[in-house]
């Protein structure tokens, strides 16, 4: 699956280089109001984490707002539907369960700092904070209906972040963006193994609007 990044890579430095800058005066990247972001890319797993899963697809979805000229928060989730290179074991104080990885992220908040370089070009740096999850295909054997039908992970992440854009309409940019997670899965319910892993990176072609 290490096609998925670097397709990724190709798609985002094909557009950045051929795309047109007779739109780069007319953008106002302090005072556009909401502004919108979809990312689209690969989860790469890395240290213990990649024993268990593959690189697999990730996708985010981000809504923010300016707070001063070069600031802003930024509401989102980042998900990656997981392709597992090995089956996991999930630990209950009575039995151990086998199964597979089947939705994972993160949903939260982050602060941004934006800077403008030269006439068409943005520079973001990220933090953000909030729920991370991970869910397995292991049934509670409770009702379909409710939330916690299946097995999985509740936990607190930590993600730093860059990504590097250029204007390619008003008010659009489209870019290259890479970011680092910190997720500790057994923070709070030691049900995954000691050694699992937590820490994984996107690497995501992005568009803003």
């Amino acid at each position: 699956m290490r096609k998925i990044a670097l397709l990724v890579l190709f798609l985002a430095i094909s557009i950045l280089t051929f795309s047109q800058d007779n739109q780069c005066t007319e953008y106002d990247v302090w005072n556009q109001g909401l502004t919108f972001r979809v990312d689209a890319g690969a989860f790469i797993p890395i240290n213990n984490l990649k024993n268990t899963l593959s690189v697999s697809p990730h996708l985010g979805l981000f809504f923010g707002f300016h707070i001063t000229e070069k600031y802003r928060f930024d509401l989102g989730t980042s998900l990656f539907i997981p392709i597992n290179r090995n089956k996991l074991e999930f630990f209950l104080p009575d039995t151990t369960l086998t199964g597979k990885a089947i939705l994972s992220g993160t949903m939260g908040l982050w602060f941004t700092r934006t800077e403008r370089l030269k006439k068409c070009w943005l520079l973001d740096n990220r933090f953000g904070t909030g729920l991370g999850f991970f869910q397995t295909d292991i049934p509670t054997n409770k009702p379909k209906e409710e939330n916690d039908s299946v097995h999985g992970s509740e936990t607190v992440f930590i993600c730093l972040g860059t990504s590097i854009r250029k204007i390619v309409f008003t008010r659009r940019s489209i870019g290259l963006a890479l970011n680092y997670f910190f997720v500790p899965y057994n923070a709070f319910e030691k049900n995954l193994k000691s050694d699992f892993g937590c820490q994984y990176l996107t690497l995501s072609t992005c568009y803003s609007f």
